[in-house]
């Protein structure tokens, strides 16, 4: 027994959506806040290597002073 086959249409939503082509404008804060971010995380990294650095320093000082 061969079944009859079935066509069903629906609709789907658009593929490009209905956006407009000007984008909004960024405010100060959203283009600014990355950057303060990547330079406390910076800071905060200088800080460590340094506390890192006079720690080692402070270990092998008596061998060779």
């Amino acid at each position: 027994m061969i079944a009859e086959a079935q066509v069903v249409a629906t609709s789907f939503p658009p593929l490009a959506s209905e956006r407009p082509l000007i984008p909004e404008p960024i405010s100060l804060f959203h283009r600014m806040w990355p950057v303060a971010g990547l330079v406390a995380a910076m800071m905060v990294n200088l800080a460590w290597v340094g506390f890192l650095g006079y720690g080692f320093f402070k270990l092998v000082e008596p061998v060779f002073f």
